[in-house]
C-alpha cells in the first residue's frame, strides 16, 4: 500500500449528510481508520483532507481545493433508482458505480457497500446508544433458529416495476404459504432492529430494487451478518464477489417455480448445507465488502492518482447533479440548470446551507418517528436527550 510521503495515514473526507456511525459501525471497534486511511465525515469537508468522496447523493455543490484525480463519488444507487448524469460524475478522478454506461473518468464497478439496517434499533433515534455493528456481527456464532418459516421485511414502496413485482411476489407467497412466512415491516409486524426479524430465523426473502450486476445492497447482508440464508432475487452476479452457495437466487418472472424452489429447500434442510457457505460470505462481508473497507480502497487509489498534489490556492466548485442540463432519464431541468448556476456564482456555499438544514429536519424527523414508534408499541415515549 502506498502512502503518502511522511508515513502518515491518508486523510479522507466522505462528504455526506448521513450520520457518520452508519459507516463506522462496519468498521472494528467502529475505528476511524482503517487499512492506512483516517476517514472523517460530514457537510463540513476537513481542511487537511487528502481526499475528498462524495457519498450517494448528488444533490450539493461542495467547495474543495483538491485536484480532480483526488476526488472521487460513490454511485450508492443502481440505474434503475438513480441514473447519474456523465456530466456530474465526469467532475471526478474516480467513481465507483455498479452502472456500466461509459463515463470519461476512471470508473471501480464493483459493490457500493450500502449500510447495514441490522444492528440498528429505531426505537432509538437519533441517538441509537445500543448500535451493533462489526464487532458485534464478527463474534456471532449461528444462534438458536426457532422454526422454519420465512421471514421477509418489507415496504409499501410501489415505485419501480421491481417494487412493484416484489409486492405481488409477496401477496403470491400470503395467499399460497402463509403458514411459512413471518411479515415484517410497513402494515405488518414492527421491529425496531432489522435483526429482530433475522436471528431467529433459518430463512428469509430478500427482493431488491433493481438487477444490476454488482448491486447487492443490505437485503442480502443483513441476512448473511445474522447467519440467516436468503432466497434472494435482485444482483444477478453475486458469485463474482460472495460465495454462490451463501443464497439462492430466485426467478421472479415465475413465481410457481421460485415457491417450489423455497418449499424444497426448507423440506430438504438446505440452512444445514449452506453453513460453510454463509460463514465465507460473512468473512467477506466484514472483511472487505463494507462501507469502511471500499471507502479505504476508494481513498487509497485516489490519492495514488496524484500522490505528489497539494491544495490548490483557490477553491473550486464539484457541482450538484441539477447544476447540469439534464440527459435522457437523468433528474432536473434545463431551467433549474441556469438558476442553480447563477445562484451558486453568487453563493458559492448555498447548497452547503441547505444540507445542514436538510441533516436538521432529518434529526427532527428521527425524534418524531421514535415517539410514534413507541406510541403504537404501546411502550412509554422515550426521554428527549
Amino acid at each position: 500500500m502506498t502512502q503518502s510521503t511522511d508515513t502518515r495515514p491518508i486523510r479522507a473526507h466522505v462528504f455526506t449528510d448521513a450520520d457518520p456511525r452508519m459507516f463506522l459501525k462496519q468498521a472494528p471497534g467502529m475505528s476511524d481508520t482503517v487499512d492506512g486511511v483516517t476517514f472523517s465525515f460530514g457537510i463540513d469537508v476537513a481542511e487537511d483532507a487528502d481526499v475528498l468522496i462524495l457519498h450517494t447523493r448528488a444533490s450539493f455543490s461542495v467547495p474543495t481545493r483538491l485536484p480532480r484525480e483526488r476526488t472521487a463519488f460513490i454511485a450508492g444507487e443502481p440505474d434503475h433508482i438513480h441514473r447519474y448524469n456523465p456530466a456530474y460524475l465526469n467532475q471526478f478522478g474516480l467513481v465507483l458505480t455498479t452502472s456500466s454506461e461509459p463515463i470519461d473518468t476512471e470508473v471501480l464497478r464493483e459493490n457500493f457497500c450500502l449500510k447495514w439496517y441490522a444492528g440498528i434499533n429505531y426505537d432509538e433515534e437519533p441517538e441509537f446508544p445500543g448500535l451493533l455493528g462489526h464487532d458485534y456481527f464478527s463474534s456471532l456464532r449461528p444462534p438458536a433458529k426457532t422454526g422454519e418459516r420465512i421471514s421477509i421485511v418489507t415496504s409499501r414502496k410501489a415505485h419501480t416495476p421491481f417494487h412493484k413485482k416484489r409486492l405481488q411476489f409477496i401477496e403470491f407467497l400470503k395467499e399460497r404459504i402463509p403458514d411459512r412466512i413471518d411479515l415484517f415491516g410497513e402494515g405488518h409486524r414492527y421491529v425496531g432492529d432489522k435483526r429482530e426479524a433475522l436471528e431467529p430465523y433459518k430463512y428469509h426473502l430478500a427482493l431488491e430494487n433493481s438487477d444490476d450486476d454488482f448491486g447487492w445492497t443490505e437485503k442480502l447482508s443483513d441476512p448473511l451478518l445474522c447467519w440467516a440464508f436468503p432466497f434472494y432475487s435482485g444482483c444477478g452476479n453475486v458469485a463474482a464477489e460472495l460465495p454462490a452457495g451463501c443464497h439462492m437466487p430466485l426467478d421472479l418472472d415465475d413465481f410457481d417455480a421460485a415457491l417450489a424452489r423455497m418449499v424444497y429447500a426448507m423440506e430438504s434442510d438446505h440452512y444445514a448445507r449452506a453453513q460453510e457457505d454463509i460463514a465465507e460470505a460473512r468473512r467477506r462481508i466484514l472483511g472487505h465488502y463494507n462501507a469502511m473497507s471500499m471507502l479505504a480502497r476508494v481513498s487509497r487509489r485516489a490519492y495514488e492518482a496524484a500522490p505528489d498534489a497539494r491544495p490548490a490556492s483557490r477553491e473550486r466548485l464539484i457541482y450538484a447533479e441539477r447544476a447540469f442540463p439534464p440527459g435522457d432519464g437523468h433528474r432536473g431541468s434545463r431551467g433549474q440548470a441556469m438558476a442553480r448556476r447563477a445562484i451558486l456564482a453568487v453563493y458559492p456555499r448555498f447548497d452547503l446551507l441547505l444540507a445542514r438544514q436538510k441533516k436538521a429536519r432529518d434529526v427532527r424527523h428521527q425524534r418524531r418517528n421514535r415517539l410514534r414508534h413507541a406510541k403504537t408499541a404501546g411502550k412509554p415515549a422515550p426521554k428527549q436527550a
